[in-house]
């Protein structure tokens, strides 16, 4: 396969990724940064079953990823591409953020 292909290949996957309501609304989320899974569920409007199967897609493509704190599980986008991409999406569609600031 091509590096063409390949490089295709993984920016469809990313977008697929994207293409749901739900996972966008947690990408964007996590460009304010890491979150726990409550936090993250409060904040993209999904409770916790709906937050992890989202979720679940999401780190299968690399996009976020999870950790173990404690008791609790906390979410971050998972490279400087993501974070990259998630800003971009957050600029264009998301003029408002957390901090109630416009960009």
């Amino acid at each position: 396969m091509s590096e063409l292909a390949t490089a295709a290949d993984q920016a469809a996957g990313f977008l697929r990724a994207l293409a749901h309501p739900a996972r966008l609304r947690v990408v964007c989320a996590l460009v304010e940064g890491e979150m726990s899974a409550s936090e993250l569920a409060a904040y993209a409007g999904l409770r916790a079953p709906a937050l992890s199967q989202q979720a679940a897609v999401l780190e299968r493509e690399g996009i976020i990823r999870r950790r173990r704190d404690a008791q609790s599980v906390r979410y971050s986008l998972a490279s400087p591409g993501a974070r990259a991409q998630a800003r971009l999406l957050h600029r264009l569609f998301c003029p408002e953020t957390r901090r109630g600031t416009t960009d």
